[in-house]
């Protein structure tokens, strides 16, 4: 009887001393890399800004940070994300990728900027058997003045299949020098392939010849990831300092682990993942549930959810965490023509657009 009453005790001091240590921490990276005195690590809660047991927590699982790199951040200074930047600027130039047609490319940018000076096309192929190609082009823009490289995203069901087996069947990753930390094989071929035929001298020129210029990455989909890899090389590389890069992204997925995330923020502080509403391109590879002993895939920052469509006027959440459970990455992502959406334009239509373009703008 007495050892049963030392043992219920020893059990309840044990307990509170668990919660205590986790009770201890008072910030969020403290607490996302406490453990208690068992080993179990600590989560912090958003919503009431308290760490807690893993175990034994009130806070609800969508609402809580269980590693220090996913703590919420506010925006570096200077970096702000702006919808009509996105929507009259960014857009066109990540649609005209879908667009092979080279005079064509001039005509239709030339809607939506003066003195456009359309550069080299670059298309390698992506995978081991040269089935499926990568496609970008670069293009300078005087009047915003910035050198551009726009990724093309994915093109047909095959290259799909092979980045889902990458995904989610081999799941082979490699080291990314530009940022440490793991990307998927498929984009670091990919990525490879389109820098060393041509887009890597191409933008040494560039920076040489506009030496004031911005560099602005921009792609969807797969287009999107290449682009985020683009970005830290160009920074990397010293082609440009990190404050004249800007990366933005529609519809990216996964494509390194946390180590490349937190590399990737450090090197490229203005970037920018927008997701339309639900898009469920963002949420592969899968997210690892809450507890899980590694990470796995994870985003890099900063994600911009359109829960709603994006309309003009929409209503849009610039997020503070580089995965949030309570917004997009808690979300049933179901709505395929999301993906091929933005900004109220489907990519498939891109190129008709030509016949409402003037041949020169001025």
């Amino acid at each position: 009887m007495r050892l049963s009453f030392f043992l219920l005790v020893a059990s309840l001091l044990a307990l509170a001393t668990a919660l205590q240590e986790c009770d201890s921490f008072k910030t969020c990276d403290t607490c996302a890399n406490g453990t208690n005195w068992m080993g179990v690590n600590c989560n912090w809660c958003t919503t009431a800004n308290t760490c807690g047991h893993f175990f034994i927590n009130t806070c609800p699982m969508s609402r809580r940070v269980g590693f220090a790199y996913n703590c919420p951040r506010w925006l570096p200074r200077g970096v702000v994300y702006n919808d009509k930047f996105a929507r009259e600027k960014i857009y066109p130039l990540i649609a005209e990728a879908y667009d092979e047609d080279r005079n064509r490319r001039q005509q239709i940018l030339n809607c939506h900027f003066k003195k456009v000076i359309v550069g080299n096309v670059y298309e390698t192929p992506c995978d081991f058997f040269a089935r499926t190609s990568c496609y970008a082009y670069t293009v300078v823009l005087p009047t915003e003045k910035a050198i551009v490289v726009s990724f093309r995203g994915s093109n047909g069901i095959e290259q799909l299949v092979q980045q889902g087996v990458n995904f989610f069947v081999t799941k082979s990753m490699k080291t990314f020098p530009p940022t440490g930390g793991l990307i998927y094989d498929y984009y670091y071929n990919a990525f490879y392939g389109l820098w060393n035929s041509g887009l890597k001298r191409d933008l040494t020129q560039y920076v040489r010849q506009y030496p004031d210029y911005e560099f602005w990455s921009v792609g969807h989909s797969l287009g999107g990831g290449l682009a985020s890899l683009t970005a830290a090389s160009v920074v990397s590389n010293r082609l440009r300092p990190w404050t004249k890069v800007k990366m933005v992204s529609f519809g990216q997925p996964r494509i390194g682990d946390m180590s490349f995330a937190a590399g990737y923020d450090r090197v490229v502080p203005f970037s920018f993942r927008i997701i339309n509403r639900n898009d469920p391109v963002p949420s592969i590879p899968v997210l690892q549930p809450l507890g899980s002993p590694l990470p796995g895939p994870f985003h890099h920052r900063h994600l911009v959810w359109y829960p709603d469509g994006m309309p003009t006027g929409a209503k849009y959440y610039v997020n503070y965490m580089a995965e949030d459970r309570s917004g997009y990455s808690g979300q049933i992502q179901l709505n395929v023509a999301d993906h091929m959406t933005y900004f109220g334009k489907n990519f498939a239509n891109w190129p008709s657009t030509a016949k409402r373009c003037p041949t020169v703008r001025q």
